[in-house]
């Protein structure tokens, strides 16, 4: 008779928040880490493995036999247990919702077929680094600590990133390279075939049976040679039992944060990840989050500075005020657009449109009226026909004049696609492209990218996605219909955001010899973000915008908590806001901002409410989650509190 086994279990159906787990018993050989099938309830869930022991659990009554090990999943890696334990303790999440985030759907069928990974039989060598890009490879090689790598646009930090995957592969250890859009896991996973060969790459675009097969690729084949797998934020929870590297591209963008479900930041995930395992973490930007800046400078982070474009110059960079023209485009950027055409350049065109309530902009001095408790923009609701603060719930009428000068003032709109009729009317000849979240499928991306790098689009318009990191030959002109926009939305990481929007966006042009040249259209041309981008000085937006935060208890000096209730009766939705808000005001230790009406206010047929809590512990936002009433939801660390 074979000795039975006890085996202590993560249950991957349990919604508790109590961080508890179930034993149960096994008659065969089995180890930590491994994927199971278990009774729970009426029903079977997946299950992993925590801990075994011989003999039976004190005080645990009715242990019942495991149903099924999974023969064809190999052993988890050892640090994606810890990152469950720790996901569940730091976002105070239930077993069902980290083991849905980390393990693949249909994990229980065997599949049929492997997933082939594409492979180049000739890799090409590396390019020679610069000097000032071996310094920096140097610098993140000597430290122990995470690194920051900050470079400006076009400096050749993605050969940086091709030298640290080279020596982690020499070290048998795989590689995780993160980026924040799928057009550009396409350009980066080309440049990482041709000399590496066999790349895992994770996009949106997969099937659920490809991602269960890749996943599976990645936790068997890794068992005996290292991998490099590229993708978005979810490419981190692909398995590799030898991983030696984490770089996050484009460290500042928001799209590393998942905003729902189990809502984590990838860049939390990662430090954790490297604390607890041999793994390098490396963060690479043009413009990095102040707090990132802020943690570099509590020496958190070794920096390597990047300060020289590779091969190129740094474009030149004209503000122009719209409050001297009508329409979207100014003479200025309508006579560069026509030029650059004649030369047979590309342009890119950026409007980012952000946020569904219009903002109240003065037409003299470009400011947007704000709350006078937290600088942050208001949103105008007709429906009440009230400026709206977000954050603290302040009300006001429109004024009828600007505050700050006495000038005209205006709701701004028009969009992506207005513009795109009003160059194919201006220039009927040239071929027009468009690029944001209504056309953003991973086919189109992939075919925008190919017509770009060939030259068959001659304008290419979009939103914040074409800010990111595409690297076009062609490109000379760069032009930012409206840098007021991003301004205008209400939250507070607005300034930077803007910041970080023209500077990416306006790397994009001139990244050959060839000089490239930017315009920046605006109604406030002396704003700091504003002035900061196109001075390429982020010295001098970073120390202004710690000094407003460190004023308005921002982050880096506090830490974040959204908490938000929807129902169907608007009174009521109201109502059970205002009590919970009454309830933890009167916690010293906190400070609470609202209740108010969620920015998209319906949803779902629901009428939601937020509130928004501050603290200088995440313990105390912690012990605020714990006490919720039923039907609450709550996110740490919101990127947007709106």
């Amino acid at each position: 008779m074979k000795q039975l086994v006890f085996v202590r279990v993560d249950v991957a159906n349990f919604t508790g928040l109590d961080g508890k787990t179930f034993w149960y018993s096994c008659d065969s050989a089995i180890q930590r880490g491994q994927v199971c099938e278990v009774p729970f309830g009426k029903r079977a869930s997946l299950g992993v493995v925590l801990e075994t022991q011989i003999g039976a659990p004190k005080g645990v009554p009715g242990i019942k036999p495991i149903h099924k090990i999974y023969g064809h999943i190999p052993l988890l890696p050892e640090y994606l247990l810890t990152t469950a334990e720790w996901l569940k303790q730091y976002y105070l999440a239930s077993p069902y919702a980290v083991w849905t985030t980390l393990l693949p759907s249909g994990l229980r069928a065997k599949p049929r077929k492997t997933l082939d990974l594409p492979t180049t039989t000739q890799p090409k060598p590396l390019n020679k680094l610069n000097t000032e890009q071996q310094a920096a490879l140097k610098t993140i090689i000597n430290t122990k600590k995470p690194s920051l790598l900050e470079g400006i646009t076009g400096s050749g930090k993605t050969e940086v990133y091709l030298h640290l995957i080279k020596q982690a592969i020499e070290q048998n250890s795989s590689a995780i390279l993160l980026v924040p859009e799928i057009m550009l896991t396409t350009q980066l996973a080309e440049r990482l075939q041709t000399h590496f060969g066999d790349v895992c790459i994770v996009h949106s675009g997969l099937s659920v049976s490809e991602r269960k097969r890749l996943w599976l690729n990645c936790i068997t084949q890794s068992q005996s040679k290292p991998l490099i797998v590229v993708g978005p934020r979810s490419a981190l929870w692909m398995p590799l039992h030898n991983l030696g590297l984490i770089i996050i591209d484009e460290e500042h963008e928001p799209s590393y944060k998942q905003e729902s479900f189990l809502r984590y930041n990838a860049l939390h995930v990662a430090g954790h990840i490297a604390q607890t395992k041999p793994v390098r973490l490396v963060l690479g930007t043009a413009t990095p989050q102040v707090t990132t800046s802020y943690l570099a400078e509590k020496n958190y982070f070794t920096v390597a500075t990047l300060h020289k474009r590779h091969n190129s110059s740094l474009p030149t960079i004209k503000i122009v005020d719209k409050n001297e023209f009508n329409g979207l485009l100014s003479p200025e950027l309508t006579s560069a657009i026509t030029k650059t055409l004649a030369d047979h350049k590309q342009v890119l065109l950026l409007l980012n449109r952000r946020g569904s309530a219009s903002s109240l902009i003065c037409q003299s001095c470009g400011k947007a009226t704000r709350c006078p408790n937290c600088d942050i923009a208001l949103s105008f609701h007709g429906d009440i026909a009230r400026l709206l603060c977000h954050y603290c719930g302040y009300k006001a009428l429109p004024p009828t004049s600007c505050t700050h000068c006495g000038g005209e003032l205006t709701f701004v709109g028009s969009g992506t696609q207005k513009l795109v009729s009003e160059i194919t009317s201006t220039w009927p000849e040239a071929n027009v492209a468009r690029l944001d979240r209504d056309n953003a499928t991973w086919e189109n991306m992939q075919t925008l990218f190919r017509e770009l790098q060939d030259g068959t689009v001659d304008i290419v318009v979009g939103t914040q996605m074409i800010s990111r990191g595409l690297d076009i030959a062609g490109l000379r002109l760069v032009g930012i219909v409206d840098a007021d926009s991003s301004l205008a939305v209400p939250d507070f990481a607005s300034s930077e955001r803007t910041y970080q929007l023209l500077a990416q966006t306006a790397g994009r042009a001139g990244r050959r010899t060839e000089l490239g040249t930017v315009i920046i259209q605006t109604r406030n041309p002396q704003q700091v973000a504003i002035v900061a981008a196109a001075t390429h000085n982020y010295s001098l937006f970073y120390q202004h915008e710690l000094t407003t935060r460190k004023q308005y208890a921002y982050p880096p000096f506090v830490y974040l908590l959204k908490l938000w209730y929807a129902h169907a009766n608007p009174n009521l939705a109201e109502q059970h806001s205002a009590e919970l808000t009454k309830t933890l005001k009167n916690n010293r230790a906190i400070r609470v901002l609202g209740p108010t009406p969620a920015l998209q206010k319906r949803q779902s047929g629901k009428y939601v409410w937020q509130v928004i809590v501050k603290a200088k512990s995440r313990q105390e936002l912690a012990r605020v989650v714990q006490i919720l009433p039923r039907g609450w939801q709550a996110e740490f660390d919101p990127i947007s509190v709106i």
